[in-house]
């Protein structure tokens, strides 16, 4: 029987680690990192990006054994972060951040996870007409106004999600993808529009705290998903 695939996710407010980043927090962002914090004049950004290099690196010395302070990130082109050094390491990562809430996902395969405030789209329809694949918006215009404002940002989510997963970020446009959400938030995709096999990825979007969507993209292949969403065991739909 073959084992399931293994996502652990973690969500925190950027606030959180504030005193820790006082004490001793320092010591888990390098000094390309804190130089890259530096050049942020928005505050809040500034405090999301440093807690997200923290909660990872912790994260990922958890899995492997290993003090946080030893795990080594790069950047690729895409502005992603990876980890540095020999490629084997079978582990993944991803990170997400806004409105100072900080989503980060390290997995076994491939993952990508996207975080939003809910309110961030003013204009549901307007936005899906201009970004997203015309069955996206089709769909969008035969829900409520309140629905149609979750349902945006739940796409918008997934979408994002799937983009970094594939190292791809915003250079894949949001048209190339076309999801659906049903009543119970199962999520079915049709990927052929970033050339990928729908049938290889799985996907899960939910709420996080108050007002917040967040969406994960997993290359399963076929296997099973076994989530653990801050510590507890995601009962979920995907």
């Amino acid at each position: 029987m073959t084992e399931p695939a293994w996502i652990q996710i973690e969500t925190r407010r950027a606030t959180d680690f504030a005193a820790d980043g006082e004490r001793s927090g320092n010591r888990l962002v390098s000094e390309e990192e804190h130089r890259r914090a530096r050049e942020m004049k928005n505050p809040s950004r500034r405090a999301e990006f440093l807690t997200g290099r923290r909660l990872i690196r912790r994260m990922i010395g958890a899995r492997l054994g290993l003090p946080p302070e030893e795990i080594s990130l790069a950047v690729m082109a895409t502005g992603q972060p990876r980890l540095a050094g020999p490629s084997q390491i079978p582990i993944h990562f991803s990170i997400s951040h806004s409105m100072g809430l900080v989503a980060c996902a390290v997995a076994g395969i491939p993952v990508g996870i996207d975080v939003e405030a809910f309110d961030r789209i003013s204009a549901p329809r307007a936005h899906a007409r201009a970004h997203y694949h015309p069955s996206e918006y089709t769909h969008l215009t035969k829900l409520s106004a309140r629905d149609q404002g979750v349902v945006a940002m739940e796409l918008w989510t997934l979408k994002e999600a799937f983009a970094k997963a594939i190292g791809l970020g915003l250079r894949l446009g949001l048209d190339a993808t076309n999801f659906t959400i049903d009543l119970r938030k199962r999520v079915s995709a049709d990927l052929s529009g970033a050339q990928a096999d729908s049938r290889d990825w799985a996907f899960a979007t939910f709420s996080v705290l108050e007002g917040f969507a967040c969406s994960i993209a997993m290359e399963a292949k076929g296997r099973r998903a076994r989530i653990q969403l801050n510590g507890e065991a995601y009962q979920g739909p995907m």
